[in-house]
């Protein structure tokens, strides 16, 4: 996941969905992926100025990642 990361696969920026809903608007964009003590997949995250806002007013207490893991790309 992370070489495919690295090497922009998906030929995109990989953003924070709101809601996991991609109509929404980008929280922010993934800028790397690492390993913690060989086993947590970590990243680091640029927020947009949509989700630093909504992260100062508290709006949301918890962040879960959405993967989607599939063999074959459908896009391309």
């Amino acid at each position: 996941m992370i070489t495919n990361f690295d090497e922009n696969v998906r030929g995109v920026e990989i953003a924070v969905d709101e809601n996991h809903d991609s109509d929404h608007k980008a929280m922010g964009r993934y800028r790397k992926l690492y390993i913690v003590d060989s086993e947590a997949l970590r990243a680091t995250v640029e927020l947009t100025q949509h989700g630093a806002d909504i992260l100062s007013k508290g709006m949301y207490k918890y962040f879960s990642a959405e993967i989607i893991r599939q063999d074959k790309d459908e896009e391309s």
